[in-house]
């Protein structure tokens, strides 16, 4: 008899790496894995080479086969949704492609779930008249998104792209299809590419990126897209912080983007934990900033890991709007000048926020004092002193 059920859902990194070490840690153990596509651990990161050709077979970007996975002795049930989780009773509700449903029974249980793609609130991405990869309109994360694209590719032969987004996976895609011929522009809200990076380190990529022909638009707020019928085109709307706006033709639209796949963890069946209240029956996995303490065993039995542990902050869309937006859409002229930046104090400060910082940019964290924190760290590892610095005798 096993001894230990271990569940991981998740197909992607997260979830198989827990799932192959646990394994590993006990070979005795019972370790299923519920993936929801029939792609499990697929190289997410490889599918802009795949687009760009570079990839010869979409096969090549699964870092390990089906038969791979289950020859270590875990099972993978592919196609399978993973829909509730009972903490109290450490059951998990699924459902297959067929549309059956199951409860598995877990001693251990781990969230994977990863991130699903963004739907910016773009005129054009919801509602009745959404627009989808028929109409040329793509969103890019998973591998039935990248086989979207191939095929749009081939049908529609476009000439020029939209690229909605520039993180990694956005300029690695604007990357991709200017590999494949195709003339690119590349639109991102925040000031710079690479937004999660220094402005310093994202201007240097932003000059290299248009370098190799890329047309690269920061600071802008896509507001529509939409289809013209007539010349089988699309219309790319956007708007930048002076409130003026411009329309930009093109054959193919490319939004990238993830945010966290939280639902599941977020669910209702948390709360049936009489320990964790309030949906706390899970323990999340974040970066340790102090080396970690012991910790009793057996208090939680779930963890969650990878993309879908979130953290609660304003989204990109959120903080990248333009602060006279509402301005833009009530006024009748497109040239008329924004409304002025909070006020500030005679110190130059703003509302609660710094020197020369208005009320639309976060908090900065005080600097820790360097004594305070030289002491600290010798506290917490013994015999530790940094570089360069000896004790007098």
């Amino acid at each position: 008899m096993a001894s230990k059920r271990i569940v991981a859902i998740g197909g992607s990194d997260a979830g198989i790496s827990a799932a192959l070490r646990a394994r590993e840690l006990d070979p005795d153990s019972e370790v299923t894995v519920v993936a929801a596509d029939a792609y499990p651990n697929f190289s997410i990161c490889g599918i802009p080479y795949y687009v760009s050709a570079e990839v010869d077979h979409w096969s090549e970007l699964a870092h390990r086969t089906l038969a791979d996975l289950k020859a270590t002795g875990m099972q993978v049930r592919i196609d399978t949704l993973a829909t509730g989780i009972d903490v109290t009773g450490k059951r998990l509700a699924v459902r297959d492609a067929e549309g059956r449903t199951e409860e598995l029974s877990y001693d251990a249980l781990i969230v994977g779930t990863g991130a699903v793609s963004v739907r910016p609130p773009i005129e054009g991405l919801s509602g009745p008249d959404t627009l989808g990869p028929k109409d040329g309109v793509h969103l890019l994360h998973s591998m039935g998104d990248t086989f979207g694209i191939m095929q749009s590719l081939a049908a529609r032969r476009p000439k020029s792209a939209v690229v909605i987004g520039a993180g990694y996976i956005g300029l690695e895609t604007a990357e991709a299809l200017t590999t494949r011929g195709v003339r690119v522009t590349q639109i991102e809200a925040l000031p710079e590419v690479l937004p999660t990076m220094d402005r310093e380190l994202g201007a240097l990529v932003h000059s290299e990126v248009e370098a190799h022909g890329v047309k690269v638009i920061p600071g802008i707020q896509v507001s529509a897209i939409t289809r013209d019928a007539s010349v089988y085109r699309l219309r790319v709307r956007a708007t930048g912080p002076d409130c003026r706006t411009f329309t930009h033709g093109t054959d193919l639209v490319l939004v990238v983007g993830v945010r966290p796949d939280a639902a599941l963890a977020g669910s209702r069946w948390f709360t049936d934990s009489p320990r964790h209240p309030g949906g706390q029956g899970l323990r999340r996995r974040r970066r340790p900033r102090r080396p970690a303490r012991p910790r009793s065993r057996g208090r939680r039995t779930g963890l969650d890991t990878g993309d879908c542990a979130a953290r609660r902050s304003p989204s990109a869309w959120t903080r990248a709007r333009p602060p006279s937006s509402t301005a833009c859409r009530s006024t009748a002229s497109a040239n008329s000048p924004p409304p002025a930046p909070p006020p500030l104090d005679p110190l130059g400060r703003g509302p609660d926020r710094g020197p020369g910082m208005d009320a639309r940019t976060p908090p900065r964290r005080a600097a820790p004092d360097a004594g305070r924190l030289l002491t600290r760290r010798a506290r917490q590892w013994p015999g530790w002193a940094p570089a360069g610095l000896h004790q007098r005798h």
